[in-house]
């Protein structure tokens, strides 16, 4: 499963991306559209925010 970088173009997450220089499955997420809102990203993420990073499908405990 490696390393999965959830972002949205233009937010934050852009300075995480910038610094995180390793190979990783992104997603790009539209805020505008409501992505972040969706039921199989509030799985990953409750708070509804980008960035968020995914190790061998590990979710850090911050959100919880």
């Amino acid at each position: 499963m490696g390393l999965v970088f959830y972002y949205a173009p233009r937010s934050t997450a852009s300075v995480t991306e910038a610094v995180l220089g390793i190979p990783c499955e992104r997603v790009k997420l539209d805020i505008q559209a409501g992505d972040t809102q969706q039921p199989d990203f509030l799985k990953v993420n409750p708070n509804g925010r980008v960035p968020v990073i995914v190790h061998e499908g590990y979710t850090p405990s911050i959100f919880t």
